[in-house]
């Protein structure tokens, strides 16, 4: 099978990203985890722990509540609801089965092999959200290094750092909008242009994580814009499986009152930067409390840029999803996706790739203003990276 420069320059920019995220991993499990891969799901040791052998030795950080990546690991190993395993919010996180539904599928459902298969597909999707990134960019006259500024999104590190599913929703949400443009990157004799991959990719995103129906709603705006109102109509039926696996997943799990959203608009973001965000005291508190309200500038400046965006091209789609993940943003207002950059970083991280990508654009204005969103978050996620990387160069030099 013969490559083009180009594809064969992508597939390296995928692969380096592969090699460097594969590499990190080994290292902080090795040095501040003794070795212990399920350390990466951060598991709480205040709440229950899940009975049997599958969850035997699991790594427990004691006096805390862990994070969300343990509740999607609980899935995994039993993604169709016959174990009555308990996580909390249920019915929310069984919406978000993509990734736990792979890891279940690639173990071929032995329990001793889903955890290392779920982070396998966390760095399958890694690959291919730098490989479309790349792609994208070569598509628009840049280099495939382009590709690499995946690596930045909060989604896709925090989803490294904490197994969540907001990376793999990067990754279909990059290859729709590469898709969408026309590329003709066949891959099992399937054509980019018969308007099936696309398609794929939207059905894909909702079950990554819920707020990938606002692509599914912008492809079938731009299509109605155009005037195509079949091919709108074939796009919302992306969504059809989608709701199915939420009638299952309603019909087996109890209620949830869980609120995301406000009565008031932008009541959420403006609450976080009236009152700051949760810092422990410390020598650093000020430092981290300066690059919180950087974070929360890149939301507010990458939410008026997928406005200005939308304004100056009402049609493309691209910009259609862009706004409806900012409005998205003015509307949520549960303390949680507030509380750090960890949270709002990886949850509104579409809207950070979708003005990443409209930046490399061939005509694109302004490109450094629309990459500074991303730029603005980087150091606090960064920071939070501090004491796993001062613990793996211990470890290195001990």
């Amino acid at each position: 099978m013969h490559l083009s420069r180009d594809s064969a320059r992508c597939l390296f920019c995928a692969l380096l990203a592969l090699l460097l995220a594969a590499g990190w991993l080994s290292l902080t499990v090795r040095c501040n985890d003794q070795g212990n891969w399920s350390a990466l799901f951060m598991t709480g040791g205040n709440l229950p722990l899940p009975a049997g052998p599958d969850f035997r030795g699991t790594y427990l950080f004691p006096g805390s509540n862990g994070y969300d990546g343990q509740s999607y690991r609980v899935i995994a190993h039993d993604p169709g609801l016959r174990r009555g395993l308990w996580i909390d919010s249920p019915r929310l996180r069984y919406r978000r089965i993509l990734l736990p539904a792979l890891a279940y599928a690639f173990a071929l459902g032995a329990p001793g092999r889903v955890d290392g298969a779920y982070i396998a597909v966390q760095l399958g999707f890694l690959f291919l959200g730098v490989y479309w990134a790349a792609r994208w960019a070569a598509l628009h006259g840049r280099s495939p290094a382009w590709g690499l500024c995946f690596l930045a999104l909060p989604a896709t590190l925090v989803s490294l750092d904490r197994m969540t599913p907001d990376l793999p929703l990067a990754a279909l949400c990059c290859a729709w909008a590469l898709y969408r443009s026309g590329a003709d990157i066949p891959v099992c004799g399937v054509g980019a242009r018969d308007g099936i991959r696309p398609l794929v990719f939207l059905a894909l995103a909702p079950f990554a994580r819920e707020t990938g129906l606002l692509l599914v709603a912008a492809a079938a705006l731009a299509e109605a814009g155009a005037r195509r109102f079949r091919r709108a109509l074939w796009t919302l039926a992306a969504a059809v499986p989608y709701a199915v696996w939420c009638i299952y997943a309603w019909m087996r799990t109890p209620p949830d009152a869980t609120n995301l959203f406000a009565r008031l608009p932008f009541s959420g973001i403006a609450a976080a930067l009236f009152h700051g965000l949760p810092e422990p005291r410390g020598a650093f508190r000020p430092a981290l409390i300066a690059l919180d309200y950087a974070a929360l500038a890149g939301m507010v400046l990458a939410m008026v840029l997928a406005a200005w965006l939308w304004l100056r091209n009402r049609r493309d789609p691209i910009a259609i999803a862009a706004l409806l993940f900012a409005l998205l943003a003015v509307q949520a207002t549960h303390p949680e996706i507030w509380a750090h950059v960890f949270s709002f970083g990886r949850v509104f991280s579409p809207l950070l790739l979708l003005l990443a990508l409209s930046a490399a654009r061939k005509a694109a204005r302004h490109r450094a203003l629309l990459l500074a969103p991303v730029i603005l978050m980087l150091p606090r996620v960064a920071a939070q990276f501090a004491p796993q990387a001062f613990g793996v160069l211990r470890g290195l030099l001990g």
